[in-house]
C-alpha cells in the first residue's frame, strides 16, 4: 500500500546548515513506496536572497516554498503549517529542521511500521548526539525497547513532541489543541495535549547498536522563537531576533563550538 507523506523542512535562513542538512536528507532519507509532497517554510527574511533559497530547495524537488516576508517564530509557523494541511489527504508527516544531518539510511516505511506496532506512540523521532552540557550520547540499554533494526526508548513524561526529525500520523494534526490551550502550536503544548487527551508519548528511535541516527549541527540561531504571552516567552524575550546566538547556552554567538549549560 502506498503511503501518503508530507515531508516539511522548517528554516530560518541558515544555508551553512540547510545545505548539508538537504543532501543527507536526499541521500539517506529512504521514500521508497511513499507518494510524496514537499512542503518547505522559511520564517527569517532578513538578508534572504528568496530567488537563491528558491533555486536551492526546488533542486531538492520541494514542491511548495514558502517564504515568510516577517518573521514570526516557530510556534506561528508550526500552527501556520498544520493549518495549511489540514485539508489534505496525508497519512503521515516526516518532519524536520534545517540544521539536522542524518547519519545513515532510514527507511520511512520502517518507521511507519514501527509507529503503528506501538499504540502507546505519537511520533518517534531520530536520536541526536548529546548536545547540552549533562547530556551523553545515545547507547544501547537494557530496558530498551527493540523492533526489527531498531531500538527505541518512551517518555515517561509529555517532554516535547519534537520538530527536529520525526515521523508522526496525520491525524494528530486535526486534534482540537487551540481548543483547550489558547496559544499557537509548540512541542511542549503538543505533547501534553496528547498525554493528556490521548494517552500519547513520543519514542526517541536509535539504531540497532544503539547509537544517535542525525548530527545537530545548528550551532547558533536567530530569529523569533515564541510569541509574548505563549510559554518559554520570558526565557527568550531577551534574545535579539537579528542577532546569532550560541544553541547551546544562548550566549552571543562567537563561531567558536561550545559545549555548555543548554538555554
Amino acid at each position: 500500500m502506498t503511503q501518503r507523506i508530507c515531508q516539511v523542512i522548517f528554516s530560518t535562513n541558515r544555508l551553512e546548515f540547510l545545505m548539508p542538512t538537504l543532501e543527507a536528507q536526499e541521500r539517506l532519507l529512504d521514500l521508497t513506496g511513499c507518494q510524496v509532497h514537499r512542503v518547505f517554510i522559511d520564517d527569517y527574511p532578513r538578508a534572504r536572497s528568496d530567488n537563491l533559497i528558491r533555486e536551492l530547495v526546488r533542486s531538492y524537488r520541494y514542491d511548495e516554498i514558502i517564504l515568510h516576508q516577517e518573521n514570526l517564530g516557530l510556534s506561528a509557523t508550526w500552527s501556520e503549517f498544520w493549518q495549511l494541511i489540514r485539508d489534505r489527504d496525508y497519512d503521515y508527516v516526516w518532519h524536520q529542521e534545517d540544521d539536522v544531518v542524518i547519519l545513515e539510511p532510514v527507511s520511512v516505511r520502517d518507521l511507519i511500521t514501527l509507529l503503528d506496532s506501538d499504540p502507546d506512540l505519537s511520533q518517534v523521532r531520530l536520536s541526536r548526539q548529546a548536545w547540552y552540557q549533562g547530556e551523553s550520547d545515545p547507547e544501547a540499554k537494557d530496558d530498551d525497547h527493540v523492533f526489527r533494526q531498531f531500538r527505541y526508548v518512551k517518555d515517561q513524561e509529555p517532554r516535547v513532541f519534537s520538530p527536529m526529525a520525526s515521523l508522526y500520523p496525520y491525524w494528530i494534526t486535526q486534534l482540537p489543541y487551540r481548543d483547550t490551550f489558547d496559544i499557537n502550536l509548540n512541542e511542549g503544548m503538543i505533547a501534553q495535549f496528547l498525554r493528556q487527551y490521548q494517552g500519547l508519548v513520543s519514542a526517541e528511535a536509535r539504531n540497532s547498536q544503539g547509537r544517535a541516527m542525525i548530527n545537530h549541527i545548528g550551532d547558533w540561531f536567530v530569529g523569533q522563537r515564541v510569541l509574548p504571552g505563549e510559554p518559554g516567552y520570558e526565557m527568550f524575550s531577551r534574545f535579539d531576533p537579528h542577532a546569532r546566538y550560541n544553541s547551546r547556552d544562548g550566549s552571543v554567538w562567537s563561531g567558536a563550538k561550545t559545549v555548555s549549560r543548554g538555554i
